[in-house]
Parts: C-alpha cells; structure tokens; sequence
C-alpha cells in the first residue's frame, strides 16, 4: 500500500504500433520512466491493464510488476 509520503507516478497509457512491437521500445520506455523516477526520488511506479490484455500483462509482470488492486465492474 501507497504511503502519503511516498511519491508515485502513475503511467496513464503506453502503447506501441504492432509492427514495433517486440523490437525492445517498450522495454526501453520502461527504462527511461525508471530513470526519471528515480532522479525524482519517486519510489513507485503504477499503472492498469485491462484484464484480456495478456501481453501488456505478461510485459509487465517481466518488468517486475506486482498485482496492486483488483477492480470489478458490473453492466447496468
């Protein structure tokens, strides 16, 4: 769990164009993020992936990602 006194960057979306992909640009951008984090001071890095995005997960969970929170929905 998050403390208040701990900074934290939130990625919002990254995405890279199927005809790039495993070409090592999202692994790079990952390291990129990792280095302006921690030039920052900021101690955790944390994002969402839609639960039938397997590979975003996989990559991920590659990059020493853990599962954090678990949000369920429901249709109207």
């Amino acid at each position: 769990v998050p403390s208040h006194d701990t900074k934290s960057c939130w990625i919002e979306w990254m995405y890279t164009a199927p005809e790039y992909r495993r070409k090592g640009i999202a692994k790079k951008l990952h390291c990129d993020i990792k280095k302006i984090c921690k030039k920052q001071k900021i101690k955790e890095i944390m994002l969402d992936v839609f639960e039938v995005n397997k590979p975003a997960q996989q990559f991920y969970k590659k990059q020493n990602f853990k599962p954090f929170i678990h949000i369920l929905k429901e249709n109207a």
